[in-house]
């Protein structure tokens, strides 16, 4: 049996999936998941557990594909391909491509704009392709989708040496929002070309998307991952000159500047921890900067929202998705409440029910629902379509 193995490094996780191949169909056997660990790494491969001592990182990488591959060559599949997630493309990667040297230096060079993720790429990349030689390899990007953002809208009103350099915006979680808008044109059996909808995806990371006609034509994330909303570590969109003010003042160095943005803001700032599902059982005790901080992450979330409904003028269709679009009903109907003049009425009990649903009252003009991410899957069909292509 033919197999496709899909790969996902982020910064804490690396998550994994195979799937059998048969023609264009796609089947689902196992998924797997490793938990990056200073002392002791946990993963989770084909419903087994399994804990790795090493406290290197690199080393727990190459134990879990190793149990991959172990599990693979278990089941008698014959892998034709392996799918991995890149970030950030750039100017050059446009589509899915089969990685070669050229692909993973361009890669290398893009890391300082996506540093949180092509780096872990990267690193898991340089391994995997010891653990699984002679395997064909390709790459999925997150900006691919947001190709088809207007010029207008991709441009900052920045010098002309500085746009010259490639700043532009690029927006990211493309896999993720083409995936949320097609599973919900299913849902819904609608059609895409007919339909204005925002896609939200809001996890640790947080992004936005305008889709008209199928197309992405705006992604609240911009020349890099930090752009947009208040994140899980990141602080989204803030006045440049406090940059500046703490730049020229020296009160931080361009490292600290770098941390403090990336992975010492949003919740983790303004709460004390980077955890969901801590904060709402802290808003049930009454823990005032538990509530503070909900409040500013759904107002931060909504004022991004409105940015693309204006955009659009009018949406037929909200999207959630992502580990909190998904998970946190009072999230959801905090938004719906405030998007009633999109004319989206939310169900309070649809609201609190699984996911791959949609939760608008029946009569409620515009759509709403919640779709499980699943880049996995995501990344396996673009790799299929890539096959089929060339």
């Amino acid at each position: 049996m033919n197999g496709l193995l899909i790969l996902n490094a982020g910064s804490s996780t690396l998550k994994a999936a195979l799937f059998s191949v048969e023609g264009h169909k796609l089947s689902p056997i196992f998924r797997a998941k490793l938990q990056f660990n200073t002392k002791k790494a946990s993963a989770i491969v084909n419903g087994r557990s399994f804990f790795f001592k090493s406290d290197n990182k690199k080393e727990q990488i190459k134990q879990f594909l190793l149990k991959l591959k172990e599990e693979v060559c278990h089941l008698d599949i014959s892998l034709i391909g392996i799918g991995q997630r890149v970030v950030h493309g750039g100017l050059k990667f446009t589509k899915t491509i089969k990685i070669s040297n050229a692909v993973i230096r361009e890669v290398e060079a893009l890391k300082k704009i996506a540093p949180l993720h092509n780096t872990p790429f990267l690193e898991e990349y340089e391994i995997s392709k010891r653990v699984f030689k002679k395997i064909d390899q390709f790459a999925c990007f997150d900006t691919s989708f947001h190709q088809t953002i207007p010029k207008s809208l991709k441009t900052y009103p920045i010098p002309l040496a500085w746009r010259k350099k490639g700043i532009e915006r690029f927006g990211f979680h493309g896999i993720s929002h083409k995936w949320c808008f097609e599973k919900a044109m299913e849902l819904l059996k609608l059609n895409p070309k007919s339909i204005k909808a925002i896609t939200c995806h809001i996890g640790s990371g947080v992004s936005f998307t305008a889709i008209k006609d199928g197309k992405s034509i705006f992604n609240t994330m911009g020349f890099t991952p930090l752009e947009g909303a208040m994140m899980g570590t990141r602080c989204g969109s803030i006045d440049p000159g406090i940059l500046l003010y703490l730049l020229q003042s020296k009160s931080v160095s361009l490292k600290e500047l770098d941390e403090g943005l990336n992975k010492n803001s949003g919740l983790l700032a303004l709460y004390g921890h980077n955890d969901m599902e801590k904060l709402l059982q802290d808003m049930k005790k009454d823990h005032p900067r538990a509530a503070f901080a909900f409040d500013c992450f759904t107002l931060s979330a909504l004022k991004e929202i409105g940015a693309l409904a204006s955009l659009l003028n009018g949406i037929d269709l909200i999207c959630f998705t992502g580990g909190i679009g998904e998970n946190v009903p009072l999230l959801r109907e905090k938004i719906g409440m405030n998007l009633a003049y999109l004319d989206l009425q939310i169900d309070k009990k649809l609201n609190q029910q699984s996911q791959n649903r949609s939760i608008h009252k029946k009569n409620s003009p515009c759509k709403a629902t919640v779709i499980y991410a699943d880049e996995e899957s995501a990344m396996a069909h673009e790799i299929i379509l890539f096959f089929n292509y060339v």
